[in-house]
């Protein structure tokens, strides 16, 4: 018998490209959920709940109330309903920002201790925490957590639809000689997992990212070769690159700093495989692109 499967942020980066595909195993229910509407939700025939809505990290100023109204809040009343209408499974989509900001070379693996620094991470966190109390108190019902890092594929919107957009429209860029290394995860591969963990009914917190930490200067190459032009990377003058620290923190961080995630061990345990490889994800990446164009 299919599951029946609710999804939440369906219409997002993720959920459009999960729910067609689950649609071939599963009954799916796209929902748009909002505190408003999250007690009109009915799920007393729902056997899943994958929860991906939330609010991600914004780059312009956001009162920090919004960020746990959408991150914990809701997440919240959504798993109390779920709990209360008897559904089996709940999966939460958190991040690898609950570990905190990088620090040099820190590697992030399922031993760390979260120190989420801002009120994204923090709110992510307080979701999980409040997910996993309420697992504890009924066997019955199975949390699942994934704390991928940088999620790439095709939509990809934000940073790397950015740095898609730079590679080409320059042919000299100066973004070469960044030698920091950055875990990411294939959407593939992220729906590889959500799709295994429904089939085993399994809980716990995943750390996944593809067996690939790439420097910025490697994937604007790869990014540039699935153009087909021949894009030029040199060294960002030291005078410039003081400059941009100054003014564009962020920025500078995004571009230089590392952040390394490892999987953890009971994805092995789950029998997780992933289904394509880091270059295969960036071609698929960049010719999403350039169809919708």
């Amino acid at each position: 018998m299919r599951k029946k499967i609710l999804v939440t942020g369906a219409s997002g980066f993720i959920g459009s490209l999960l729910v067609p595909q689950f649609s071939e195993h599963f009954d799916m229910v796209p929902t748009k959920v909002r505190l408003e509407n999250v007690d009109h939700i009915a799920m007393n025939d729902i056997d899943c709940v994958i929860h991906l809505a939330g609010l991600a990290h914004q780059s312009k100023a956001t009162p920090d109330d919004a960020y746990y109204n959408a991150n914990y809040l809701l997440t919240k009343k959504l798993a109390d309903n779920a709990l209360n209408a008897g559904v089996k499974q709940f999966i939460y989509l958190s991040s690898s920002k609950v570990f905190g900001e990088s620090a040099h070379e820190t590697i992030y693996d399922e031993k760390t201790i979260c120190d989420p620094q801002d009120p994204y991470g923090k709110s992510k966190l307080m979701a999980e925490n409040y997910l996993n109390d309420l697992a504890q108190s009924s066997n019955a019902f199975h949390v699942a957590i994934i704390r991928p890092p940088l999620v790439y594929g095709p939509g990809a919107k934000g940073n790397l639809l950015a740095l898609m957009k730079l590679v080409e429209k320059h042919s000299l860029l100066p973004l070469g000689g960044i030698d920091n290394h950055r875990s990411m995860v294939s959407i593939n591969n992220l729906i590889a997992l959500i799709k295994l963990l429904i089939d085993e009914s399994a809980q716990g917190t995943y750390l996944i990212s593809d067996n690939k930490d790439s420097s910025t200067s490697e994937l604007v190459k790869l990014i540039a070769k699935q153009f087909d032009k021949r894009t030029r990377v040199f060294k960002m003058p030291a005078l410039l690159r003081l400059l941009l620290q100054r003014v564009k923190p962020a920025l500078m961080m995004r571009l230089y700093d590392s952040f390394v995630t490892v999987p953890s061990s009971n994805l092995a345990t789950l029998g997780f495989q992933q289904a394509s490889t880091y270059e295969d994800g960036v071609a698929d990446m960049v010719h999403a692109y350039l169809q919708k164009k």
